[in-house]
């Protein structure tokens, strides 16, 4: 469909034109049914059904306006949907609990949610997903963010979809009909399938997500969780311009008043289908709810380590660069570490960390360590690696720049600073702009490397990362900040693999080859006695061991003279251990962290040198 005529029809259906043509479907058809009779249904089975709505967010926005204590790490230029849920009666009646926002519900074990309507237009990846928001933590006596998967995702290679919105059939899961069921409970799970197919909705385009109650705490009680509904799109196909994506998104109401306040329900019906609360109108008694059990994840990993075989050229392509990039006389350069970022969500809920980022087992998270690039762009960065959909571990990958910038009046231990999507480039991308074509400078470096007619220069990637304006070719060039909330000093890359094609959910960490970052600045080094030469720069490493045990260690360097003062925080909080000295800019300080009494798990630890913070993470084990 193209944008003109995708803008008219989602226009028309907003408006309601036509609306009781698009929800009709035969016998022959693989469409939704009638939704009036669905809603009918449900309401003659004893069902209270409220409307909601599944509406994009703008974190940016949101975080520029006092609202989001951080970015949460989004994908950058890959938009998010989120059901826009409407609050029950006695929500409003002490002691149970407001939703803390619009995109977060409370929901009753004997819930369900649905949603009715079209997938995207043609994107390299969507998903649809519960996540558990906030938790109550037992610490502060609030809700806490507690982001984390319920499950797996119902993917563009997984999801149950059907026709056309005017009826064609549909080959591919875009721009096609589908439902979603999303509830802890199989009985009630049962009565809304039935009434869907009561409806006229064909039973294979009918998808049930279990919110599972072994890892939820339901209930309307400020203390039981927040539950978040996500839909992920990324990468809309043939749309250089975004006009396609415009219009999908051009009826999305904002969610921020004009008086800087957050819309509140009711929500009402858009373009993409209905989103209804479904909720018993006589509570169901616990004896009578009949729960789920866990549901099975899909399984990672292939064994296949076809990345590895690249080694040798993506060696020889780093010594490329360097020799490219640094003039021994007038710049250095230094390899910035890159590991795992975002745990699994269900790693994260065993050890019960809040203020956690919300993963989706559809892809694996990397990122790199801080850097700071200068004011006067005399210094950048080099992104390289493999293109993992290239090498055929994903289906879509993508790099993102984010600023990780302390945020006022937020705990660093708690957000992890800003961690704001500010600029990004994927895998399908080419022309200057993205990843395919990057390489072509430098493939008869890969070629000599790897003599292997199988490998394709397109497998590789080169992105450089400056604050200089001056357009380049496969450059992100840092943008100034938006608002004033928003600090764009302290750096760092992420990275992203979605949905390796044999097991339809995100490739094994150990099958994957870590895209790399390379910093290259001005040399700019002090002279030592001995004459040793040692950067003069503000810098956090990672403790070594890793985990600890009984003692770490914590380098960092600074560019002047200052004191310094290393705090160890808990994963609730609470400041643990501090560590105080006065940091010498000629040589490497350290501080020795005596663990004996931390117990086992996950510690951040917090740098203050004269007026430069940095924070990060460290484990223990005992």
């Amino acid at each position: 469909m193209k944008p003109k005529a995708l803008l008219v029809f989602y226009c028309c259906f907003f408006c309601g034109v036509g609306v009781s043509k698009q929800c009709r479907a035969d016998a022959t058809q693989r469409g939704f049914g009638d939704v009036a009779v669905f809603r009918a249904q449900l309401e003659g089975d004893g069902f209270v059904v409220r409307e909601g709505l599944l509406n994009k967010s703008d974190p940016l926005m949101l975080f520029c306006n006092g609202i989001l204590a951080s970015g949460n790490a989004f994908n950058f230029d890959s938009p998010y949907c989120f059901y826009l849920m409407p609050e029950l009666p006695e929500q409003a009646t002490p002691p149970n609990g407001h939703n803390t926002y619009p995109w977060s519900f409370h929901m009753r074990a004997d819930e369900a949610i649905v949603f009715v309507g079209w997938t995207p237009p043609p994107v390299k990846y969507f998903g649809y997903q519960s996540y558990i928001s906030s938790r109550f933590h037992p610490v502060y006596k609030l809700s806490a963010r507690f982001f984390i998967n319920v499950g797996d995702a119902m993917n563009n290679f997984t999801i149950k979809s059907g026709d056309s919105p005017n009826g064609a059939p549909r080959s591919t899961p875009y721009d096609a009909a589908t439902m979603i069921i999303s509830t802890p409970d199989s009985g009630i799970a049962a009565r809304v399938h039935q009434a869907a197919l009561n409806a006229g909705c064909s039973e294979s385009i009918i998808n049930t997500e279990v919110i599972s109650s072994q890892i939820v705490r339901f209930g309307l009680q400020d203390t039981c969780d927040q539950l978040t509904f996500l839909n992920r799109l990324a990468f809309f196909v043939d749309d250089p311009d975004h006009q396609i994506e415009t219009a999908y998104f051009a009826l999305d109401r904002p969610l921020v008043n004009p008086d800087g306040s957050l819309i509140a329900p009711p929500y009402g019906p858009n373009h993409r289908g209905w989103v209804f609360r479904i909720t018993p109108a006589v509570p169901l008694e616990p004896d009578a709810l009949r729960p789920f059990p866990m549901p099975h994840l899909r399984v990672r990993g292939t064994g296949d380590t076809r990345e590895f075989n690249l080694l040798p050229a993506l060696e020889k392509l780093r010594n490329a660069l360097i020799a490219t990039y640094c003039d021994p006389s007038t710049m250095e350069y230094e390899d910035v570490p890159t590991y795992m970022w975002i745990p699994d969500g269900f790693d994260q809920y065993q050890r019960q960390e809040y203020f956690t980022l919300g993963p989706t087992r559809d892809t694996i998270y990397m990122r790199s360590q801080m850097f700071q690039l200068s004011e006067d762009s005399s210094d950048f960065v080099i992104v390289y690696g493999l293109n993992h959909a290239m090498t055929g571990k994903s289906t879509y990958s993508s790099v993102v720049l984010y600023s990780e910038d302390p945020v006022e009046g937020i705990p660093a231990v708690a957000d992890m600073g800003e961690l704001v999507g500010l600029a990004s480039i994927n895998s399908e991308q080419g022309e200057g702009r993205g990843m395919l074509g990057s390489i072509q400078p430098f493939a008869p470096f890969i070629m000599d490397a790897v003599p292997d007619p199988a490998v394709d220069p397109q497998k590789f990637y080169v992105c450089k990362v400056t604050r200089y304006k001056k357009s380049e070719p496969y450059t992100i060039i840092v943008p100034d900040p938006p608002c004033p909330r928003l600090k764009v000093t302290q750096l760092l890359v992420g990275f992203r693999a979605y949905v390796e094609p044999e097991t339809r959910v995100s490739p094994e960490w150990s099958e994957i080859v870590y895209d790399r970052v390379i910093h290259f600045r001005p040399r700019t080094t002090v002279a030592v006695a001995g004459g040793t030469a040692i950067p003069g720069r503000f810098a956090l490493s990672q403790n070594y061991p890793n985990p600890g045990n009984s003692r770490t260690t914590v380098e960092y360097t600074v560019p002047t003279r200052c004191n310094a003062v290393l705090d160890i925080f808990n994963i609730s909080g609470q400041m643990i251990s501090r560590h105080t000295a006065v940091a010498e800019p000629a040589h490497i300080n350290r501080f020795v962290v005596d663990g004996s009494h931390f117990a086992s798990g996950v510690y951040f630890y917090r740098l203050q040198a004269g007026d430069q913070v940095a924070v990060k993470r460290m484990h223990w084990l005992r």
